[in-house]
């Protein structure tokens, strides 16, 4: 496979029991033209001799690089998809799992006239799973300065990542949105599809940083970076969520609805999260 149409970039660090998941989850995809890009931020465990003998018995094409020192995940993902052969790039972080048909449906929905495509999400947590989201969408600019109602990976063409410069390695936190958020408004719209295609795994707690410092210190670089776009409604919004988390408080979002009535319009609210 000398230029494979797709290159699946998955970031890793520390997390072989993680990984292997992931990868099984790609042995099953129903469209077959893709390599794998693993990209490691300097693990401590031996990952390439991890993936010399897992390749021993898969057919994945799978290629690997690995980080001098601990770097971040932007910084690692900007470097796999460097590495990319593929025309079009899609994340997937090692600790989660793509539904079999994710490829395959994301590429027959995907259009140069969009700046992405993504799908529904398929969150696990300790009690159970449940879908992100509950319909199709076509998401522009306003919609994503709300919030990132994308998801946490896409599918969109290596050529557009790079035009925008990648992943903005000053975050800390919030690198999704944030990616989404410039792609958008650089390339015009996103398609969300209904499909549940993604597996987010967040039963487990290593690797987190949901009420860190570090995600206090990523949403307001976000925020700063993106706030003279938004709305009152849309700023009210965001500073409400880092009060949250200063307080080291979940964001749920009965508490959100709550709140909408204050300083979000409800049918903004409704529109946003189903």
């Amino acid at each position: 496979m000398e230029k494979p149409k797709v290159s699946v970039v998955i970031t890793t660090y520390n997390r072989i029991f993680f990984l292997e998941r992931a990868l099984r989850s790609l042995e099953i995809q129903t469209f077959k033209d893709f390599e794998v890009v693993v990209s490691d931020d300097c693990s401590d465990v031996d990952v390439y001799s991890y993936l010399e003998n897992y390749k021993s018995s898969s057919k994945l094409t799978i290629r690997y690089r690995r980080n001098s020192e601990n770097k971040g995940a932007c910084y690692t993902r900007n470097e796999g998809i460097k590495m990319a052969k593929g025309k079009y790039i899609a994340g997937l972080d090692d600790d989660d799992e793509f539904i079999s048909a994710r490829l395959e449906l994301l590429l027959k929905a995907y259009n140069s006239k969009l700046s992405f495509v993504t799908s529904n999400t398929i969150v696990v947590n300790k009690s159970g799973s449940s879908n992100l989201f509950k319909s199709e969408r076509l998401i522009d600019l306003n919609d994503m300065l709300w919030g990132n109602i994308a998801g946490t990976q896409i599918l969109t063409e290596k050529t557009k990542i790079l035009e925008i410069g990648g992943f903005d390695e000053d975050l800390t936190s919030a690198q999704d949105a944030d990616m989404w958020l410039r792609l958008i408004e650089r390339f015009g719209p996103a398609l969300r599809l209904k499909d549940p295609l993604y597996v987010l795994h967040t039963e487990h707690e290593q690797g987190r940083i949901s009420t860190s410092k570090h995600k206090i210190k990523g949403l307001l670089h976000a925020y700063n970076k993106h706030s003279s776009k938004m709305n009152k409604g849309q700023k009210s919004l965001h500073k409400f969520k880092l009060e949250l988390y200063k307080k080291n408080k979940k964001m749920k979002l009965e508490v959100l609805k709550f709140f909408s009535f204050r300083f979000i319009p409800y049918l903004v609210y409704r529109k946003l999260f189903i």
